[in-house]
């Protein structure tokens, strides 16, 4: 059961009490309780708050993806939504190519957080899109999240997944991800280096991931283990879970998760986490065909870093996997330092047509071309090239901001670029847009 304490109404100035929460759960006291003997996916751990986005758009009306609410979220099994093999975790499954929310350009079968009855979120939130879904802010109250899951699949073409968000509006604030082998945490929307995970992620081994959110800051955990943290502000904020493909090829390709439990709380304040929230890590027993990653050495966003060995209050930093194997070598960490791409430049040379050009960055084998086409801080994933020039057919009198970043051979991420605009042009010979 998904264990979610008092919490401060904020706005309001009160708190439900533990107890007054607990009898309202009475309904899914056997969530959990044997996993081997569910029947169907609600079985597996508490659905009650969250909603579920499919890859697919049965309406074939053009608009959006398939979602699917409480109460029809405690029954629905689908291809894309059902009990794995052994019936002790959910299997998330998502087809590169398939329907898309409309401000992504990829598909997913992912869980989107709601309200839980009897709490409310804070009032700081200033664009919530429906009273029913969760907002929260990290500058009010307590919120974490725990995810104990497994990658079994993921597209042969982009081998990227995304495997547990948070998210505000307009666009995603912070991800888990994996790229071919390399498993890692990507704040790239404010140009932040990567946290590396590891860099010899074998599908099908099990691990835990967690946010924690408080005092404007995010702190990433993996495998029980702090391993990095985020010093950015948002007012907006709500978890994610699941499978969202970060590929659009299709020729029967898709990306696949096994998901064994998702924990979330939400409380009035850190010093009040441990009582309201206790500990929210899952201490999953792999089998002994499971391989045991070890985390790399912390990579620290922050200017103050905090010492990865010291237990935080409130939550359990404690290793839930057994330890690594001796004969297991481990992975050599990728580049922590990231370098700068120079001369990046978007030109409209004529109607609707824009041209982005850089200069080739050393060791580069690719790069990834990321694009916002309303303002400079929320990007989203273009396209790919090998070459330093791209060119786009867009709307034209719009603005688009671009940035670029290289990998290497191995798929490091080894450098980024600034960012750039552009207005794209409108006729042929060109004219003025207001014209």
């Amino acid at each position: 059961m998904i264990v979610l304490a008092s919490l401060l109404l904020f706005g309001i100035g009160t708190t439900v009490s533990l107890a007054k929460y607990l009898q309202t759960q009475s309904t899914n006291e056997k969530v959990g309780a044997s996993a081997t003997n569910a029947s169907k996916p609600s079985e597996v751990f508490d659905l009650s708050i969250w909603k579920l986005t499919l890859p697919i758009d049965t309406k074939e009306n053009g608009k959006s993806p398939d979602e699917i609410v409480q109460p029809e979220l405690s029954t629905y099994t689908s291809d894309y939504f059902k009990l794995n093999s052994t019936r002790d975790a959910i299997t998330f499954k998502s087809p590169a190519g398939g329907s898309t929310t409309g401000k992504s350009s990829y598909a997913r079968s992912e869980l989107r957080e709601r309200k839980s009855t009897p709490f409310s979120f804070t009032s700081d939130c200033t664009e919530l899109r429906k009273p029913e879904e969760a907002c929260w802010s990290t500058s009010i109250g307590y919120h974490i999240m725990t995810i104990d899951q497994k990658i079994t699949r993921i597209p042969t073409t982009k081998a990227h997944v995304v495997v547990g968000q948070i998210h505000d509006q307009p666009d995603d604030v912070t991800v888990f991800r994996l790229e071919g082998k390399t498993l890692f945490v990507d704040a790239n929307r404010y140009s932040k280096p990567d946290i590396i995970l590891t860099n010899n992620y074998e599908l099908g081994t099990r691990f835990t991931v967690s946010f924690e959110v408080y005092d404007d800051q995010t702190i990433y955990y993996y495998n029980g283990q702090e391993v990095g943290s985020l010093p950015v502000k948002y007012k907006n904020g709500y978890f994610k879970a699941g499978m969202y493909v970060q590929s659009n090829e299709q020729n029967n390709q898709f990306g696949e998760v096994d998901i064994y439990d998702v924990k979330v709380c939400h409380a009035s304040s850190k010093a009040a986490a441990s009582s309201e929230c206790g500990s929210i890590t899952p201490s999953p027993t792999p089998s002994s065909s499971q391989a045991t990653a070890t985390p790399v050495p912390t990579i620290k966003v922050s200017a103050t870093p905090q010492a990865t060995s010291t237990p935080k209050p409130g939550i359990s930093v404690k290793p839930t996997t057994t330890p690594k194997p001796a004969s297991t070598a481990t992975p050599t960490p990728r580049p922590t330092t990231i370098g700068k791409i120079s001369g990046i430049q978007a030109t409209s040379p004529k109607d609707s047509r824009v041209v982005l050009t850089w200069n080739a960055y050393p060791g580069a084998t690719k790069y990834r071309i990321l694009m916002s086409k309303n303002n400079a801080n929320s990007f989203k994933e273009q396209d790919s090239t090998s070459k330093t020039t791209k060119t786009f057919n867009l709307p034209s009198c719009k603005t688009n901001y671009f940035r670029v970043v290289a990998y290497d051979k191995k798929n490091n991420k080894i450098a980024t670029s600034d960012t750039t605009s552009v207005l794209v042009a409108i006729g042929s010979p060109v004219r003025p847009c207001n014209n």
